[in-house]
Order: C-alpha cells, then structure tokens, then sequence
C-alpha cells in the first residue's frame, strides 16, 4: 500500500496542474487504481466527501494518509504545494525503509557467512585435534558463538531508525 500512494500522489498532482479541483483530482487518480486498493482508496476518498471521520480506516498507514487528505482538503490554498509535500516526506519514508531493509539485509548476509565459516572450521577442529579431548572448550566456543550471534540479532532488533 505505502508504494502506491506515490504514484497516487502523483496523480493527483497531473489533475491539479491541469486545472481540475484536489476532489475531482483524487477521484480520477483512485478511479485508475486497481484491485483491493482502489477498495480501500475508495472508501478514504468517501470518507473524504462526507467530511467526518465516521468510516474507521483498517491501517495506521491509511489513517494517517485519510488525515493529510482531510487536511490538504480544507485548507483550500496551495493545494498542490501541500500534496507535493505529502509526497516528498512519502518518498522518503518509503526510500528510509529501503535503505535501513539492506542494512539489516547486509547484517544477516554477513551472520550466514561468518556461521557458515565456524562451521567449518568446528569441523576442522574436530577432525584434526578431536571431540574428546578438547571438548570442554569446542562447547565453550559454541556457546560463545551462539550468544554472540543472538547479541548482535537482538541489538539489531533493538535499534530503532529515525527519519
């Protein structure tokens, strides 16, 4: 849903260059979705037009979205300034989101090459020297591993992103 209410914005700022009102530019905009998310579109837009806040949107993500609509629709002035605004801080989350994705992406890439070499070496280990005889510390070194594997998930977890 967060990525299509770019190119809706989009939109919708086509039909207010060309002249039409921000309602009548919506419609057009939400008449050329497709699927459940003209649904849902249709309904904010609705609710739009009635001016309350009577029908209760499913997501945050909606809600949020239906409040700056209502907000760009009665103010009434500089209409298109306002909804390129909402689509410039809509961009930006959506490339935040993105970018923080690789990160967290990277860090696990990096936890599976880094598990799959301790691995092998474990193995190594093992083969060379023995189970038996180096035992106590083949466990402590996994348990080490282990916590720290769990450590840098849970901070990673932990970490919150600010836009």
């Amino acid at each position: 849903m967060r990525s299509a209410l770019i190119p809706l914005l989009d939109a919708v700022i086509l039909g207010l260059q060309t002249g039409k009102s921000f309602r009548s530019s919506l419609y057009a905009a939400i008449e050329n979705q497709s699927g459940w998310m003209r649904h849902q579109l249709m309904e904010l837009y609705q609710s739009l037009a009635m001016s309350e806040n009577v029908i209760a949107m499913k997501s945050a993500l909606l809600q949020d979205f239906r409040d700056e609509i209502l907000e760009i629709d009665r103010s009434q002035s500089r209409c298109i300034d306002q909804v390129r605004a909402l689509r410039r801080e809509l961009k930006m989350h959506e490339d935040f989101r993105r970018r923080s994705g690789q990160v967290s992406q990277q860090l696990k890439m990096q936890a599976i090459i880094v598990t799959a070499l301790y691995v092998a070496l474990l193995f190594f280990v093992i083969m060379q020297f023995g189970f038996k005889e180096h035992g106590k510390l083949i466990l402590m070194s996994c348990l080490i591993f282990l916590s720290g594997l769990i450590w840098i998930f849970a901070m990673g977890r932990r970490l919150k992103w600010k836009v």
